[in-house]
């Protein structure tokens, strides 16, 4: 937030083996699974109780002011954060 990035998705899937109702309680589980020059590439489970209801896929960039933040800066950038925490 301080450096003003913005995340994108650029692409997304998804596949549903169990309907999500209105209000009904989840939890989403997000991994990076790795990059490239340019995008992230995550995975997304949606969990209620103890039941995988649905599985995605994404493909996404963070942006900047000056344009895409290189995935490698960004990561470098985490670390930094995660070590003065």
């Amino acid at each position: 937030i301080k450096k003003k990035w913005v995340p994108v998705i650029s692409e997304h899937t998804m596949k549903y083996k169990k309907p999500l109702k209105l209000f009904q309680k989840y939890i989403v589980l997000m991994e990076v699974t790795g990059w490239d020059e340019k995008y992230f590439h995550m995975t997304h489970t949606f969990i209620v109780g103890d039941r995988v209801i649905a599985e995605g896929t994404s493909t996404g960039a963070i942006l900047s002011n000056e344009g895409v933040v290189f995935p490698d800066k960004v990561m470098e950038t985490v670390k930094e954060l995660l070590n003065k925490s």
